[in-house]
């Protein structure tokens, strides 16, 4: 009986070895004819502006709008430009750690590329967005490539990360159409005009500046109060308003700008930390603004808005012109700003 149970024994294991061996050579076989490269690539057709479309993914802050990995337990922070190249959120997860999503091109209404990195670790993905426009409809194609999959382990990931970014790119390019054709076909002005006009430029005296939110006005009084002081120094005529052009705008870090007053001059002129800049006859969108400066905000969303939906491109950096003086009108209410976006 017991030689009976061994023989059996054995020929069951033959038998399992035998299947084995076939599923080994079977899938080392079927990996022969696995890619080692791999492109991924989806594609919607979404009815909406051009400069709709592409704000959506060129701004990191509108992605939990439509993205396929939008994770509320992750801790996203923006770090970086506000939008285009340079901008990046970074979030952690206690799976992956840290990782870091960086819009590395950006060519307007034409393509997006994108590099995601996994902190501590040697792993890089890039992906791409192109835009195709046809009167009203734009058709967006997300993709990614993946190149020198190793035989054979390296195609079996490969053709599983294929499924799996097939999936998650036509779900996240259907929730971009859906979010946009349902949420952001109405341009939203808050009731301002915007003005497209022509700004005449001039010379000016200019201080370059950063700040928080919390010192800003002692910061801005500094750099005004340097650039007058070297006017009355060189007897410099001044010509108009005082301006200030943001570089970055950051409402809980540093934000970068410029303090700016337009002379009559036609020199150079230089001293510490102030000196002398020209500013070109440029196309503008302008808004008027009347109100405490704090109280802005939406006249900023409606120009942006604008510029969005009108699938115009910026030209440089905006700026407030400040018409009203505080100092010889006490009521913010009163005060009067001309906020301009220079555009192309």
């Amino acid at each position: 009986m017991s030689q009976l149970i061994k023989q059996y024994k054995m020929k069951t294991i033959k038998i399992l070895t035998g299947i084995i061996t076939l599923i080994i050579v079977g899938a080392l076989s079927w990996a022969l004819f696995l890619p080692s490269d791999i492109h991924i690539k989806q594609s919607v057709t979404i009815n909406a502006p051009i400069g709709v479309v592409f704000n959506q993914i060129n701004d990191l802050h509108n992605w939990n709008n439509w993205s396929p990995w939008k994770d509320t337990t992750l801790s996203a922070v923006f770090k970086g430009k506000e939008k285009g190249v340079g901008a990046k959120v970074v979030w952690t997860d206690k799976k992956e750690g840290e990782s870091i999503l960086t819009i590395v091109e950006s060519e307007h209404f034409g393509s997006i590329k994108t590099l995601i990195e996994v902190a501590d670790q040697d792993r890089k993905a890039e992906m791409n967005f192109t835009f195709e426009e046809n009167v009203n409809k734009v058709t967006v194609y997300w993709e990614r490539h993946i190149h020198d999959l190793s035989y054979p382990f390296g195609r079996f990931v490969g053709w599983m990360l294929q499924k799996g970014y097939e999936h998650n790119f036509a779900l996240g390019l259907n929730h971009l159409k859906s979010h946009i054709e349902q949420n952001e076909m109405e341009a939203e002005y808050h009731g301002y005009e915007i003005i497209e006009s022509t700004f005449n430029g001039g010379t000016y005296l200019a201080s370059n500046a950063s700040s928080t939110m919390d010192s800003m006005s002692n910061v801005m009084g500094k750099q005004f109060g340097a650039i007058m002081h070297l006017a009355i120094n060189n007897k410099l005529q001044l010509v108009g308003a005082p301006m200030v052009q943001w570089h970055s705008y950051h409402p809980e870090a540093e934000s970068q700008f410029t303090c700016l007053i337009p002379i009559q001059f036609d020199s150079t002129i230089t001293a510490k930390n102030v000196y002398t800049m020209e500013i070109p006859t440029i196309k503008t969108l302008m808004v008027k603004y009347v109100g405490p400066y704090e109280g802005s905000y939406n006249a900023w969303v409606a120009l942006d808005n604008y510029v969005v939906h009108n699938s115009l491109i910026m030209d440089g950096d905006p700026w407030e012109e400040y018409i009203t003086d505080p100092g010889s009108e006490p009521d913010s209410s009163k005060w009067v700003t001309n906020i301009y976006f220079p555009v192309k």
